[in-house]
């Protein structure tokens, strides 16, 4: 039974997952929607109006409560979206412990500590992806690929990065790191989200679907490239230290938007 199991879980984890501090303020989330093209049609098309406030008329209910069947009022009941660090305590959980009902419901769904961020958020990039109106082609490094996996990306103090080859078959090609200065917390920010996603709404107010944290990840690296090859059509040094502004990056916004906990 347990080599049955084991074996699931490594097939599980060869494909995309089935289901697809406070720092955030609405304003900035509001900010993120004026002032990207990720907002349209994708996050505007999000309708629960508690999912762009902090939960403040929430109950305050347990997830394990919910998913055990033990909340006194289940379907009024909802939580806040939960920290990185409650998802690191889920991974880490065993058998008999309250959150471990939490993991079991994840791996239920093809989710695990060891599932991998790339295959998860950026498979589509792993090939040239094109630009209307450009002869360059971005993907994502073949040489220089940062891929942890979700207990991983969870931890504090840890940066990975999320670095593209640009390249259009007569210059000479260049990469570029999208996720340093402010935004070397993405991968933890983006699995916290995309796991939060997965109990919204029924248990977790959050402000996206799975499958909406994941398509948001790809349009906000696509509005960076554009970016990237905008700057480099015009005459701009790719190699110059301040080349791509991440003050005001796309990545920004996006690691901004999901950071409501």
């Amino acid at each position: 039974m347990e080599s049955t199991k084991l074996k699931k879980r490594n097939e599980d984890n060869t494909q995309p997952d089935s289901i697809k501090g406070k720092g955030s303020s609405r304003f900035s989330r509001r900010r993120f929607l004026q002032t990207t093209t990720i907002a349209t049609p994708l996050l505007l098309s999000v309708k629960s109006p508690a999912a762009w406030g902090g939960g403040g008329n929430l109950k305050n209910c347990s997830i394990t409560e919910m998913l055990s069947g033990n909340a006194s009022h289940p379907h009024s009941c909802q939580v806040d979206a939960k920290s990185p660090r409650y998802w690191r305590k889920v991974f880490k959980s065993q058998d008999g412990e309250d959150l471990y009902v939490v993991q079991d419901v994840l791996n239920q769904r093809g989710v695990f500590s060891d599932s991998q961020f790339n295959l998860n958020f950026l498979s589509t990039l792993s090939s040239p992806q094109s630009i209307v109106g450009s002869d360059w082609e971005y993907q994502l490094s073949s040489t220089l690929p940062d891929n942890p996996t979700y207990l991983n990306a969870l931890k504090n103090n840890t940066s990975y990065s999320i670095i593209l080859t640009f390249d259009n078959g007569v210059d000479q090609p260049f990469d570029i790191d999208l996720t340093k200065e402010g935004v070397d917390d993405f991968h933890q920010v983006v699995v916290a989200g995309y796991l939060n996603s997965l109990f919204h709404p029924s248990i977790i107010t959050y402000v996206l679907s799975p499958e909406q944290v994941k398509q948001s990840v790809i349009m906000a690296i696509l509005e960076s490239a554009k970016i990237i090859i905008n700057s480099v059509e015009n005459g701009e040094d790719p190699a110059a230290s301040n080349f791509f502004d991440y003050s005001t990056s796309p990545m920004l916004n996006l690691r901004n938007f999901l950071h409501t906990w």
